[in-house]
């Protein structure tokens, strides 16, 4: 995320975790969850405190989404920026 999370780039960050396709959860079923939610993240682009993962070797998707261009900051560009 540290290198996704950039001021410059004003992206709004969606991350959905997609489980492996023969990922079975605890007692060999799987999990009702919805995969095809975002994951909520906090504001320094971290998962939620106490988020578990239900398979560590899930696949993690970054959708990133360029904000309306009216609602951009200015950043001045500078000679350390180029």
């Amino acid at each position: 995320m540290l290198h996704l999370n950039r001021p410059a780039y004003n992206w709004k960050i969606a991350l959905y975790i997609i489980p492996r396709p023969d990922f079975k959860g605890p007692a060999g079923g799987s999990s009702m969850k919805s995969y095809l939610e975002p994951i909520l993240m906090t504001e320094k682009g971290l998962l939620p405190p106490g988020f578990v993962l239900e398979d560590p070797e899930s696949h993690y998707i970054y959708v990133c989404e360029k904000i309306d261009e009216t609602e951009l900051p200015t950043y001045p560009l500078t000679a350390n920026v180029l």
